[in-house]
């Protein structure tokens, strides 16, 4: 269920939060001045995300039936899959600085049940998070984030001999403009990689 907190302002009327949590799903919340709008957002989001989750629910039954070690593959939480990618060859010092970030920040998502709408989320969120510099984070790290996010999977799947599915980002989904207010350069590989992701997106896989 969602909930609505009052958020009581010294000099002003209160304002009113609401909150929606849906297993699979980032949590959303926003303000609103009245109590009526809060409840009113909070029905429409909650509808909204439960009916994705049950979608996401039905294709991972039908994915069970046809290919039931894909189906164990896509019930894997990221967070356990950046873990073993931090611990294999495959990943560099910068990834493994770079990794606990995401894992603090992406939840108990599940490898199938990163969509569009969970990205423009965790997008959303870190661009207003404050980075270790003190400063928002900057949208170049965030699609570094995706790239090693992208990585991860791949090496999963490719490990369990299974195809691996691509991550529904694009750099479309940046800002205008986002490369140029990077904190650093994209490392060898991270650039080639973050086009290539880009590229695979232009056609909708059947696991996202």
């Amino acid at each position: 269920m969602p909930t609505i907190n009052e958020r009581p302002r010294k000099n002003a009327p209160s304002t009113w939060q609401a909150t929606i949590r849906v297993k699979g799903h980032p949590s959303v919340s926003q303000t609103f001045d009245t109590r009526e709008e809060a409840e009113r957002f909070a029905l429409e989001v909650e509808k909204t995300m439960r009916s994705k989750a049950a979608r996401i629910a039905r294709d991972h039954a039908a994915l069970r039936k046809a290919n039931p070690a894909m189906a164990d593959f896509m019930r894997e939480k990221l967070c356990d899959t950046l873990a073993a990618f931090a611990k294999s060859p495959r990943a560099t010092p910068r990834h493994e600085s770079i990794l606990p970030t995401i894992v603090a920040n992406i939840g108990q998502v599940r490898i199938g049940e990163i969509r569009r709408s969970w990205i423009d989320a965790y997008l959303a969120k870190m661009s207003n998070k404050k980075s270790r510099t003190g400063m928002n984070f900057k949208w170049a790290t965030l699609a570094v984030h995706m790239v090693l996010m992208g990585k991860a999977i791949r090496w999963r799947a490719e490990s369990q001999d299974l195809a691996p599915p691509p991550l529904p980002f694009s750099t479309k989904l940046l800002p205008d403009g986002w490369e140029v207010r990077r904190e650093r350069r994209l490392e060898a590989g991270e650039e080639q990689a973050l086009m290539t992701a880009t590229r695979k997106t232009s056609s909708r896989s059947k696991y996202h």
